[in-house]
């Protein structure tokens, strides 16, 4: 290859690496509803093959709110393509959502459009597009009544 075709080759890939980097947009999470808990809040956006493996590629792991109320993040420059948000509230900090023994949820947790869930989660139900522009996300975290020991 000549030296000007090489050096035209390696402009293209550079021209498309920064290209693909420019179509990254950031996920911006308003979560309403997180309580002042121990543990910490974990939260991913998870795409079909990773839905509900505790896995994704962005994650966070946020302090719980001193007061309960509405907290913020954002996931910076997300690939373009289809994602579930997954948001635990980790009290034991043991990375594993806590179950009752039928296999109710016994830690916070949340889904992108998971006000509407009734019923199992599943991917086509809770997903988001990233595209052309950033996405802005709220959503509420769900806290399962657990009883006092003796109730």
């Amino acid at each position: 290859m000549s030296k000007s075709a090489m050096l035209a080759f390696l402009m293209a890939i550079g021209v498309w690496s920064v290209g693909g980097a420019a179509h990254a947009h950031d996920v911006n999470v308003t979560l309403r509803g997180a309580e002042p808990r121990p543990g910490h809040i974990l939260a991913t956006l998870q795409t079909r093959m990773q839905f509900m493996q505790g896995r994704g590629d962005y994650s966070a792991r946020l302090d719980p709110p001193a007061h309960a109320g509405a907290m913020t993040f954002t996931f910076h420059d997300v690939a373009p393509g289809e994602y579930v948000l997954s948001v635990m509230h980790d009290q034991d900090d043991d990375h594993q959502m806590k179950k009752s023994a039928t296999g109710v949820p016994q830690e916070g947790w949340a889904f992108s459009n998971g006000g509407s869930l009734a019923g199992p989660p599943s991917f086509d139900a809770l997903k988001f597009a990233v595209g052309a522009s950033d996405v802005n996300i709220t959503t509420e975290m769900f806290y399962p009544y657990v009883p006092a020991p003796g109730q």
